[in-house]
């Protein structure tokens, strides 16, 4: 005797082609659209006018924050115009990310910093008044800005009080020459 083959009808085999189709279409959608807007045009700069100016033998240097409190959030897309008050294009630039707002424990060894690799912490713009900074991935990181010049002269001290202002318009006018 003859074994009957199991009944499977064309709309059903047609069917379930279109739904594994389906399934498909949108992985493949999912894997090729971005998990979030990192154009330059969707985030503009935040104006960021805090951190301090030290100087020495040596030359100045500024710091956005310490190692160890009020790191910067630096969410996907997000870019920062730290005025980092030197007078003078520095020399060295150094950006430190932290998946902590407060940096590096000083007790424990839970919240850890490293210099930023890739387009995790880039460079947009360097100035004597100004550096830009961007977190080109989809990555959540809360960030500390370093920049260094080896001449004293034209030095502002700047703010210390950590504040920020958020404007679209100080980046385009620090970007045109603007005061």
């Amino acid at each position: 005797m003859r074994r009957k083959p199991p009944s499977c009808s064309a709309e059903r085999r047609w069917l379930a082609a279109i739904g594994l189709g389906g399934v498909l279409a949108a992985a493949l959608a999912c894997g090729c659209a971005a998990a979030c807007d990192t154009s330059d045009e969707g985030n503009p700069s935040e104006r960021f006018t805090g951190g301090s100016v030290a100087c020495g033998a040596g030359g100045c240097e500024y710091a956005s924050s310490g190692w160890h409190s009020a790191w910067l959030h630096f969410p996907g897309g997000k870019r920062y115009d730290f005025e980092h008050g030197l007078g003078t294009e520095p020399t060295d630039v150094g950006i430190y990310l932290s998946f902590s707002e407060d940096g590096i424990g000083r007790v424990d060894e839970t919240d850890t910093a490293a210099p930023s690799a890739g387009n995790a912490g880039e460079m947009q713009l360097i100035d004597d008044r100004i550096v830009r900074v961007k977190n080109d991935t989809c990555a959540e990181f809360w960030v500390r800005v370093t920049a260094r010049s080896l001449t004293a002269s034209g030095v502002d001290a700047g703010s210390t009080d950590g504040a920020q202002e958020s404007s679209a318009t100080d980046a385009a006018g620090a970007d045109a020459g603007g005061q």
